[in-house]
Order: C-alpha cells, then structure tokens, then sequence
C-alpha cells in the first residue's frame, strides 16, 4: 500500500484506539488482565492493516474496527484455555453483543466537531492524571507505543508499565464519563449501570 494510506491508517486507528480499547475491555470484563487487552487490541489492529484495502471509505471506521474486534475475540473465545477468561453464556454471541455495539456506535463521534470535543476531553482527563499515568497514555495514545515499548521507553518494568496503563484507563473512564462521554456498556435496567 501507498505511504499515504498507511498514514490515513495510523490516523483513523489512532482516533479510535481508545473506544476500541474500551470495547474490547468491555468484552473480556477484566478477565485476563490488561495483558490481554493489549494483544487484542494490536491484533485487532494488524488485522485492520491486512484488510484496509478493501475498507468502504464512505463508511465509519469504528464500527468496521470494532467489527474485526468481535471476531478476533469470537475466536479466541472457541478456545477452552481462553473462554473462560473472557466470558461465559450465549449472550456473548447475540444480545450482549448488540447491545455493545448500539451503545459504541452512540459515543461514535458524527461530526469534526464532535471528534474535536472528544479529543479535547480525552486531552482533558489526560492532563488531570498523576505524572506516571499521564506519560505512560501519553506514549500509548499519542505515540502509537505499545506497553513493552513504553515501558522501555521509560525504564521501567513491563508489567509496572501494564498495571500503570490499567488504572490510566480506568480513571480516564471515569473522567470521561462526567464529561458527557460514558464509557461503562448499559446494565439490563439502562445506559446509566455500571457493568459488574
């Protein structure tokens, strides 16, 4: 492919990454640890990569991206060794799974304006965070870094770099959240429950 869609590529991954990280977190509820979010995640991405070619550009990004997601983890799920850390019941494969993706596709933003306010919130919760926190996401969402990269990058441990990246993401959650932008999937009694 071209330089130019490679570049188009980083940055349609790029303002995506973090509902995408958010999404696949959502499927495997924290079982696995931020380790496995993470190799979804870059799987999900260079599986992205593989099929750009044949990406509709009329159509939105994130539901496509979100799309290979569902299925890279849909396989992994058919593992036994696997499927118990991620999630258990038929819902997986039906209901639970559309009512993910409605509730995604609702924080998708519609418009430039709407992409800008949500990158100006994420900047926003970013700047908020503790120095270590806020320059590990730092070198993970703005500069494409993988934890291993960051964790050299910054000296220190690879799994300090996971634990550090984990609550980062759990606090920007949060902070998004009161900025209008809910990252928690609807309970069964509505939008507003949190996930268990």
């Amino acid at each position: 492919m071209r330089l130019s869609e490679h570049a188009s590529f980083t940055k349609l991954v790029a303002e995506q990454h973090f509902l995408l990280e958010a999404f696949v977190a959502s499927l495997t509820r924290g079982r696995g640890g931020a380790e496995l979010v993470d190799d979804l995640v870059q799987e999900t991405i260079s599986v992205a990569w593989g099929r750009f070619g044949s990406y509709d550009r009329s159509r939105p990004f994130g539901p496509w991206l979100r799309g290979i997601a569902a299925l890279i983890i849909q396989a992994r799920f058919r593992q036994e060794a696997t499927r118990s850390r991620i999630r258990s019941g038929p819902e997986f494969e039906s209901d639970f799974m559309d009512r993910l993706e409605v509730r995604f596709a609702a924080m998708e933003p519609s418009g430039a304006a709407e992409r800008r306010e949500l990158t100006a919130a994420l900047r926003g919760c970013i700047d908020s965070l503790k120095s270590e926190f806020a320059e590990i996401v730092s070198l993970h969402y703005w500069r494409g870094m993988d934890a291993s990269q960051a964790a050299a990058s910054l000296g220190i441990a690879l799994e300090t770099a996971r634990k550090r990246l984990q609550r980062a993401r759990e606090q920007i959650a949060t902070c998004l959240g009161s900025k209008g932008f809910p990252m928690s999937e609807p309970g069964p009694h509505g939008p507003d429950e949190a996930s268990a």
